[in-house]
């Protein structure tokens, strides 16, 4: 099979870069990114080499790779794999810190590999609904998909602390999140318009209710 390698902006993240992959003889050499990578290998294995030892990425592992890190990647093998990455500008890296840790800036993160099948799973999916997007699943839904996953995400390299929001949403801040939507139905509807009405955050939403995608 003949390597293929694709790139979209997405067009509900400004700042993210999604790419998909399909490799069988293509060797990384040596290299760094400028960006945050989030990589996910959905299929076969890709053998790396990082910090001196070599790292398998199998399907159910996630790497996250910050900017700097010397590594290079090849096939463990005679088949091709194939390689999902998120790539994050330090600007919105910087954006998801803040609502994430309620801190001014993003922890520094080292390099790590996250073992969690299910996890990889859902962002694989969504990896797929955003370069689908605005044909795939609609922009509150993968918009509150986004910051959910990355929060788990994170919280699992145990260098971030999410801030605690307590409660749910009052029958008033349903009120206006349904009315809104009612009138806007056929328009579409982000995640910040949303919060801008409960006054609160964006994760603070998220994290008092689950938003449907069409608000219903």
């Amino acid at each position: 099979m003949k390597d293929r390698v694709e790139y979209k902006r997405s067009n509900e993240i400004p700042g993210l870069v999604l790419g998909e992959a399909r490799f069988s003889d293509y060797r990384f050499e040596r290299h760094y990114h400028l960006d945050y990578h989030i990589a996910l290998v959905t299929d076969g294995v890709q053998r790396q080499g990082f910090h001196g030892e070599t790292l398998l990425l199998t399907p159910g592992s996630i790497q996250l790779m910050p900017p700097g890190e010397v590594h290079d990647g090849i096939s463990a093998g005679d088949e091709s794999y194939t390689l999902k990455t998120f790539r994050l500008s330090p600007q919105l890296l910087d954006g998801l810190g803040e609502e994430i840790s309620g801190r001014d800036r993003f922890p520094a993160l080292s390099g790590a590999v996250v073992r969690d099948s299910s996890l990889a799973g859902h962002l694989s999916r969504l990896h797929d609904a955003l370069r689908a997007a605005p044909s795939g699943s609609g922009p509150i839904e993968v918009q509150s998909e986004w910051l959910t996953l990355l929060d788990r995400l994170f919280v699992q390299t145990r260098r971030v602390k999410p801030q605690f929001v307590k409660g749910t949403l009052t029958s008033g801040q349903w009120q206006r999140v349904k009315e809104y939507c009612d009138v806007h139905l056929a328009e579409k509807i982000t995640l910040e318009e949303l919060a801008a009405l409960c006054n609160l955050e964006r994760f603070h939403l998220t994290r008092s209710t689950r938003v449907p995608s069409r608000c219903s």
